[in-house]
């Protein structure tokens, strides 16, 4: 149902015994790894196959899979900013300049935003769900606001 979307769930049991599921966007993570940054951070890592969307995020759920740590570098995949990735890693998390959707240490005004924007959409979401709505026409419902 969501695959005409260009949205794909993939799913995998981490090391620890927990199931947990990737929801993306196929369109948006071509974005991404289009940005030669973002694939060579993603390179340094181990991701060979960036920008193939789908490689990289069958190597990010292996990964996952093994438990050798929660690879940080999903919040690239999740559309946080390299360097705030990068920054999170090295600092273990700690005394980042904004708390949103994520942990910034690098451009607070972006993060805001962001985050202001991320809420908006989830709150306009679930109202429509608790209205009745399914998945995919929230997603279609979705597009003609932004498109508006």
């Amino acid at each position: 149902e969501f695959a005409k979307h260009g949205i794909i769930a993939r799913s995998v049991k981490s090391s620890d015994g927990v199931n947990l599921v990737l929801v993306y966007n196929v369109c948006l993570q071509r974005e991404i790894f289009a940005d030669d940054f973002v694939c060579d951070y993603l390179r340094n890592k181990g991701y060979y196959e960036c920008p193939d969307v789908s490689k990289t995020i069958s190597r990010l759920l292996c990964r996952i899979k093994k438990g050798s740590g929660f690879p940080h570098e999903i919040g690239i995949i999740l559309g946080y900013p390299v360097p705030d990735v990068a920054a999170f890693e090295k600092h273990e998390g700690q005394g980042c300049k904004y708390c949103g959707c994520w942990e910034s240490y690098t451009d607070v005004e972006h993060a805001r935003n962001c985050t202001c924007r991320y809420k908006n959409c989830s709150h306009i979401c679930k109202k429509w769900f608790d209205e009745g709505y399914s998945l995919s026409q929230i997603i279609e419902k979705y597009k003609a606001v932004e498109a508006a």
